[in-house]
């Protein structure tokens, strides 16, 4: 692998950072009862704290150079789920005050969460040839 870490840090950060906003306002608009958008931000950035653990232990495998590459999976796996369920999690809090529109709201964030998700690892399994873009950008 090449040196090229910083580009795809920077690279990471800002998908991450496009996907979590959507995430919020996905969360906050079809809600009537969320009066702030702090309330959606509170509700949907508590869990990152064990994500935040998790990435530091898995840097920490990755670079130790030690041969953990077992570790390194659980922990990436575990860290995916995490990110996957919160918004969930996240909705169902949410949905808590919601009373008549409570099925409603959870179809249009859960539902579709789960769909656009779903549909997404399957085009990434189907199409595998985004593998030789990221073994590219990591090695130049």
């Amino acid at each position: 692998m090449g040196k090229n870490y910083f580009s795809l840090f920077v690279l990471s950060t800002l998908v991450i950072l496009v996907v979590e906003m959507i995430a919020l306002f996905w969360l906050y608009f079809p809600n009537k009862e969320m009066s702030h958008f702090n309330q959606a931000l509170n509700l949907f950035t508590w869990i990152f704290h064990l994500d935040f653990i998790l990435i530091t232990l898995l840097v920490t495998v990755y670079f130790s150079g030690q041969s953990t590459s077992f570790l390194a999976s659980i922990l990436a796996i575990t860290y995916v789920l995490i990110w996957f369920s919160s918004f969930n999690i996240t909705a169902f809090d949410a949905s808590k005050r919601l009373g008549m529109h409570r099925n409603t709201y959870l179809f249009k964030t859960v539902g579709l969460h789960t769909l656009i998700s779903g549909v997404l690892v399957i085009l990434l399994l189907i199409f595998n040839g985004w593998w030789d873009v990221l073994r590219l950008a990591v090695s130049v």
